[in-house]
């Protein structure tokens, strides 16, 4: 396809993203040209739920950005490793011509149609993603990073496994009072599964020798219309954030502070352009690199189908 596309059409590259995009609102219910249609501009449905939601003005933003990412990147490859000389084909195609831009459009086509497949390694890549998320918006909201449990105030850590399960990340507050976090990218069929879950994390935990006091919060992309799991959360006296809310790092630091009476929110009296500047300078010295170096995939001799924890831990610091 994209052999064809190089040598029938003069600016193929250029018009890519464009087109795919025309062609997926116009391609109906063909569920196979779907999927080709979203590899072209480096998507999976999954993505498109998660990340798009269905939202135009998001389409137009990220076909936009995927454009000029491409663009950054073909002329990086060329300033690193030059300009690409030859011609590639196939037996139904004669010999064409191919550019470094035409290169990673069908590499990033390539890349997203491998994420189709379930298995370890997106699993392993979505996993460490939710760790960044969590890690950076603690440390914005004035924690800091530890790789051990410790029980001193104003720590965090991630991957805490308690004797039922493993949450994402652990926070302490004071001395006898912690944070749980569970995080997760959840699409539109299956939010309840967050509030699963949570209902089996621990109220109380031994810390590093210190009876220690958790609440829980549940971190998610958004709650389904019909979705119960904010009054069921309620009923275990846990915390649902929607991650999909506007500046959400401000309702969970709020929710933080009518559990914790020790913690005070970084965004108090911040309107939302300042407290927009202070994620982004608190982002710059978050932990990300530290996380990157200790996040080692499992190798252990867990197998699929082990209790939650072994399933849900895909890294261990």
């Amino acid at each position: 396809m994209y052999l064809r596309g190089q040598q029938t059409t003069a600016d193929f590259a250029e018009r890519l993203p464009g087109v795919a995009r025309a062609e997926f609102l116009d391609s109906g219910s063909d569920g196979l040209k779907k999927l080709v249609l979203l590899w072209s501009l480096g998507l999976t449905n999954k993505q498109v739920q998660n990340v798009l939601r269905s939202d135009e003005k998001a389409w137009d933003e990220y076909v936009e950005m995927f454009a000029e990412t491409v663009e950054r990147a073909s002329i990086d490859a060329t300033n690193t490793y030059g300009a690409i000389t030859g011609k590639i084909g196939t037996g139904r195609n004669e010999q064409t011509a191919i550019t470094w831009k035409w290169a990673t459009y069908l590499l990033a086509a390539v890349g997203s149609q491998t994420l189709g497949i379930r298995g370890s390694e997106k699993s392993m890549y979505g996993k460490l993603f939710e760790k960044l998320v969590l890690a950076g918006v603690l440390h914005v909201l004035g924690f800091r990073f530890v790789r051990e449990e410790q029980a001193a105030p104003g720590v965090f850590w991630l991957s805490s496994r308690g004797r039922k399960r493993e949450s994402d990340g652990t926070a302490i507050v004071d001395l006898g009072v912690g944070l749980r976090f569970d995080i997760g990218f959840i699409g539109p069929g299956n939010t309840e599964i967050s509030l699963d879950k949570v209902s089996r994390f621990e109220r109380q935990a031994e810390i590093a020798k210190v009876s220690t006091f958790l609440h829980t919060f549940i971190i998610i992309d958004r709650v389904g219309k019909r979705s119960r799991i904010v009054e069921l959360a309620h009923e275990i006296k846990g915390t649902i954030v929607q991650m999909s809310a506007s500046y959400w790092p401000i309702t969970l630091a709020e929710a933080i502070e009518k559990v914790a009476k020790k913690y005070r929110s970084p965004f108090r009296g911040l309107n939302e352009k300042q407290a927009a500047a202070l994620i982004q300078k608190r982002l710059r010295s978050a932990p990300f690199a530290e996380i990157f170096a200790t996040a080692v995939k499992r190798v252990d001799s867990d197998t699929p189908g082990d209790d939650d924890a072994a399933v849900d831990s895909d890294f261990v610091e």
